[in-house]
C-alpha cells in the first residue's frame, strides 16, 4: 500500500494457512521515497548546464523549471541553464514532487 515518504522500522513474520505464526525477524529500517533530488540548491552559470541526480524507481519522470519542462528516463537530469536568475526546479512522478532552488549566475 502506498505510504508517506520517510524512514520506517519493520519486522516480518510468516503466518501459514492454518493461522500459525512463525518467529519474527529482527527489526530493520527501510526508507520510502518516490522521487528525490540530489541537492536542494543547484548553482549554474548562464548559458551553462544544470545537472542534478534524480532518485526514483519510476520508469520516467517529468521536470519543470519556469516555462520549460519535459519527460525523461535518465537518473541524471541535465538541462540548459538559460538566463541569470533564481528558479524553482520541480521533478514529479505520479503526483509525488521534489523541488530545488536553481541559482543561475551571469
Amino acid at each position: 500500500m502506498p505510504t508517506k515518504p520517510g524512514v520506517y522500522r519493520l519486522w516480518l513474520r510468516a503466518i501459514d494457512e492454518a493461522g500459525n505464526r512463525g518467529p519474527r525477524t529482527r527489526a530493520f529500517t527501510v526508507q520510502v521515497r518516490y522521487i528525490e533530488l540530489g541537492r536542494q540548491v543547484i548553482r549554474a552559470r548562464a548559458g551553462g548546464k544544470i545537472a542534478v541526480r534524480v532518485s526514483t524507481d519510476a520508469r520516467f519522470y517529468y521536470w519543470r523549471i519556469g516555462p520549460r519542462g519535459g519527460r525523461v528516463r535518465n537518473r541524471r537530469l541535465s538541462i540548459a541553464a538559460g538566463a541569470a536568475g533564481r528558479y524553482e526546479l520541480v521533478v514529479s512522478e505520479r503526483g509525488h514532487k521534489a523541488r530545488a532552488l536553481v541559482v543561475v549566475s551571469p
